[in-house]
């Protein structure tokens, strides 16, 4: 069975590279390839697919007896790009986004051919109890709204958006920007503010009422197509790709689905 460690960003990193900075300088090529067998699988993921990532990572391992220690950390997409652009030692990189993938395409920092859509993402906007309608009567009724900072997050992206096309400015009610869509929704859960856009697929996981969420049209805002990469400088791990595979094959994208987004095999 695969264990599984999920970590804060920071924490995780530096443990990380702590690890790879001693195995660069003290192991042989043969040993290397050897290690890559039994080292753990580093995965990096945006928070919104944090929870579907783990359930995708159970799945594997019940159902085809991969014992492997799998170790994900989740953030920004914007965040972890750059972890990755400064050496961050993961094997795989679960984005939000087609954008983060293709600069790292470019900058040759990925398996050739590795790149691929695992899912497109869907926007909702949660609203306290007292708060009914449909999306612009409730954005009129929001006080505190928040959502994943744009600059970072593609979810904060889209939702910068469809707030542009549903309010006037000077209608905005006070905005709070997240470093990313789970710090969003962790503070709609602690109630700390009365809106929020986040993903469809954490409302699912929250199981919350279907009065207190709206689902955005997807022609309001750009289409947030999550890709995957395999980091090249960690491709001598096979269960990098044979995770990828994984999550590309029919049962993979059957469970994504489910998860709250469009899968690729429709």
């Amino acid at each position: 069975m695969a264990k599984i460690i999920v970590g804060a960003i920071k924490n995780t990193l530096l443990i990380f590279f702590t690890v790879a900075t001693v195995t660069a300088q003290t192991h042989s090529p043969k040993e290397k390839s050897t290690q890559a067998q039994s080292e753990p699988l580093l995965i990096a993921t945006a928070a919104n697919f944090r929870q579907p990532l783990q359930k995708l990572i159970h799945f594997m391992a019940s159902s085809q007896s991969h014992d492997k220690e799998i170790r994900v950390t989740s953030g920004s997409t914007g965040a972890i790009y750059q972890k990755i652009l400064k050496g961050a030692p993961y094997h795989l990189f679960f984005a939000a986004d087609e954008k983060h993938p293709r600069l790292l395409e470019r900058a040759k920092k990925i398996v050739p051919g590795s790149r691929k859509t695992y899912a497109e993402g869907k926007l909702v906007l949660w609203s306290s109890p007292n708060i009914q309608g449909g999306l612009s009567k409730r954005l009129g009724q929001c006080k505190k709204l928040v959502f994943a900072h744009p600059q970072l997050a593609p979810y904060g992206k889209a939702a910068q958006r469809v707030l542009d096309l549903s309010l006037p400015t000077e209608a905005y009610p006070r905005l709070i920007r997240a470093n990313n869509v789970g710090q969003a929704m962790q503070m709609i859960h602690t109630r700390n503010v009365d809106c929020g856009f986040v993903a469809w697929s954490q409302v699912l996981t929250r199981a919350y009422d279907e009065k207190s969420y709206v689902k955005i049209p997807q022609d309001k805002y750009p289409a947030i197509r999550q890709q995957m990469v395999i980091i090249k400088h960690r491709q001598d791990n096979p269960s990098a790709k044979a995770f990828a595979e994984f999550v590309m094959s029919k049962v993979g994208q059957a469970l994504i689905a489910k998860a709250g987004y469009q899968s690729r095999s429709k």
